[in-house]
C-alpha cells in the first residue's frame, strides 16, 4: 500500500522497531512547556538526530528499490509512494520530504484506520439491530460483488455508522503537536516561543 511491492518479513520487523522508537521519542517532555529547559535535553536531541539518520537510510533504500522495480514493470499500481514520486516539476518533493511522508503514512494512516475498524466491529457486535440494518443496506446495493468507493454516496447508513464511531471513539485524542514560532495567546494563555502545543480533538 505504501511502497507498491512486497517487503520481506525481516525488513518489516526493522521498520516496526524504528516506528516504536519514534513513538517513544515523540512523547512530550518538560522542554515542550518550558523552552528554556532545552539545554537539559541534549541527549534527547542527539537521539532524535540519530533516529532521523536511521529513518532516512531505511526508507531511502525502499524508495530506490521502488524506482528499480518501476523500470521493470514489477509494481502494484496505485501505491502511496507512486503518488509522491509522480508529482509534476512545480510541486516535486525532495527525498527528505518523501521519507517523512512515508513515515507519517505508516505511523498515522495505518494505526488510525485499524483502530477505527476495531471500534466499528465492536459496536456492531454490541448492537445486532444496527449490524442487521447495515448488512441489509450493503447487500441490497452491491449484491454479489465487493463494495467500491463509488458506492459510498449510496450507502448513507454505512456513512452514519463510520461517523458515529469516529465521534464516540476518535482514533487519536490529540492533533499533531504544533511548535510555536513566536509568542502568542491561545485560549487566554501566554504561549512562549518554541513551546509545543497539543490540541485535544474532543474540545476543538
Amino acid at each position: 500500500m505504501c511502497f507498491g511491492f512486497q517487503i520481506p518479513l525481516d525488513v518489516l520487523l526493522e521498520i516496526s522497531t524504528f516506528l516504536d522508537e519514534l513513538l517513544v521519542l515523540s512523547v512530550g517532555d518538560l522542554a515542550g512547556v518550558y523552552p528554556f529547559l532545552h539545554v537539559i535535553y541534549k541527549k534527547r536531541q542527539r537521539q532524535a538526530r540519530t533516529l532521523r539518520a536511521k529513518q532516512v537510510q531505511l526508507f531511502t533504500s525502499h524508495i530506490e528499490k521502488y524506482k528499480e522495480l518501476d523500470k521493470l514493470g514489477q509494481l502494484c499500481p496505485g501505491s502511496y509512494l507512486e503518488t509522491l514520486l509522480c508529482m509534476d516539476a512545480e510541486t516535486a518533493l525532495s527525498m527528505d520530504d518523501i521519507v517523512s511522508l512515508c513515515t507519517e503514512f505508516l505511523v498515522g494512516g495505518i494505526n488510525t484506520t485499524v483502530t477505527t475498524l476495531e471500534w466499528i466491529m465492536a459496536c456492531l457486535v454490541a448492537d445486532t439491530q444496527i449490524e442487521s440494518q447495515l448488512y441489509d443496506q450493503v447487500s441490497e446495493l452491491v449484491r454479489d460483488r465487493l463494495v467500491e468507493e463509488g458506492d459510498l454516496p449510496n450507502l448513507p447508513y454505512l456513512q452514519a455508522v463510520i461517523k458515529e464511531t469516529l465521534r464516540l471513539h476518535p482514533p487519536g485524542h490529540f492533533l499533531l503537536p504544533h511548535a510555536v514560532s513566536e509568542p502568542c495567546k491561545l485560549g487566554g494563555y501566554d504561549i512562549a516561543t518554541n513551546a509545543i502545543v497539543q490540541l485535544h480533538v474532543a474540545s476543538t
